[in-house]
């Protein structure tokens, strides 16, 4: 009988162990933590389009993180997503926010740009031209 119950607790804990390495994988992707190369997503702070209609620039809450942008642009939507070194607690702001540019595969038109990191729509601050 010591047998089979050190079989079940055994089974238990290896089960635990594996739902545990599970989350863990899976916790810091889905949450916005730290990536495994040590960069994160960061929020959108700030969004302008110049006059051309196809240059994009983002202001990410980043504190100089050496942000790195990935635009998708599909007929209704422009997703982006930021990813920067690990800001400084509390330095996500306007205040602290770092540029990254791009440039459009076509114009940015209708269709509306959103966050990847909290699937927001990003307003975009249209320059005159």
């Amino acid at each position: 009988m010591n047998t089979r119950v050190n079989r079940a607790v055994a089974g238990r804990n290896y089960a635990c162990c594996i739902l545990l390495l599970c989350l863990g994988a899976l916790l810091p992707a889905s949450c916005g933590l730290l990536r495994q190369d040590g960069r994160q997503e960061v929020s959108v702070v700030e969004a302008q389009l110049q006059p051309d209609g196809v240059t994009l620039s983002l202001w990410a809450g980043s504190c100089h993180g050496s942000p790195t942008l990935t635009i998708e642009e599909q007929d209704e939507e422009v997703r982006v997503a930021i990813t920067a070194d690990r800001p400084p607690q509390g330095e996500t702001t306007a205040d602290c926010a770092d540029e990254v540019t791009a440039t459009l595969e076509s114009k940015l038109g209708n269709r509306v740009v959103i966050d990847q990191s909290s699937g927001d729509e990003v307003v975009v601050e249209r320059m005159g031209g």
